[in-house]
This record gives structure tokens, C-alpha cells and sequence, in this order.
């Protein structure tokens, strides 16, 4: 995604001129993300349309389980690449267990953990 937007921004500015290189970097981002933002869109909003249908609920049962081991994968992944070594390992597992407990029995939304998350990562806690 940087590469695209980098391109852009080069195409841009080769002309000679920084709002082409903003043009550029907007052409070239709508370029790639357009198509799949669409048809994610469309694919969503027909199954939204038959979800009663029998194989569009068999797909969503199915997928759920994938769902979740992508999403235990990526924490995963994203666990042991401290570069902290194993000294602060601790903090980011508990973080990330604790994040897990409060989306499960609160309602509370997600963007807001990811925030706090933030707010810990800048202070160096995790």
C-alpha cells in the first residue's frame, strides 16, 4: 500500500508541482483501493440481502471458526515481534488477554481499546 502511494506521490511530483503530487497520491490510492472496496460492498450488502438463504448461513458458520484462528494467528504474530526481547513480553500478553476479556462481556466498542492500547504503547508500557 506505502508503494502505491509512494508511486503516486512520485508520478506527482516529477511535474513539478506538490498539489500534482497529492493528485498523484489520491489518483493512485482510489486506483487500488476502489475495486475491492466495491466489491466488498456488493458481495456484503447480497449476502446482508440472503442471509436466510441456507448456504449463505452455512458460509458464515464455516468462516467463523477461520475467522477467529486468523485473528488468534495475527495476535500471535504480533506478540512475539517485541522488540523488546522477552523482558517486557509479559505486559503485551496481559494487554492482549485483558483486551480479549472486555470485547467479550462489555459492549464496549473496539476502537476504544485500540486507543487505550495506543495511548499504553506511546507511554512505553507495552
Amino acid at each position: 500500500m506505502l508503494f502505491v502511494a509512494l508511486m503516486g506521490w512520485h508520478v506527482g511530483m516529477n511535474t513539478g508541482s506538490l498539489a500534482a503530487a497529492f493528485l498523484g497520491v489520491a489518483t493512485t490510492m482510489a486506483g487500488i483501493l476502489l475495486p475491492s472496496t466495491v466489491l466488498t460492498y456488493q458481495v456484503a450488502q447480497w449476502g446482508h440481502r440472503n442471509r436466510e438463504l441456507r448456504a449463505v448461513r452455512a458460509f458464515k458458520l464455516g468462516m467463523a471458526p477461520m475467522v477467529i484462528g486468523m485473528l488468534l494467528a495475527t495476535s500471535w504474530l504480533l506478540g512475539t515481534a517485541s522488540s523488546q526481547g522477552g523482558k517486557r513480553d509479559w505486559a503485551l500478553w496481559l494487554l492482549a488477554g485483558a483486551s480479549c476479556l472486555v470485547i467479550w462481556r462489555t459492549r464496549l466498542h473496539i476502537l476504544w481499546l485500540l486507543a487505550l492500547g495506543a495511548v499504553l504503547g506511546a507511554f512505553g508500557v507495552v
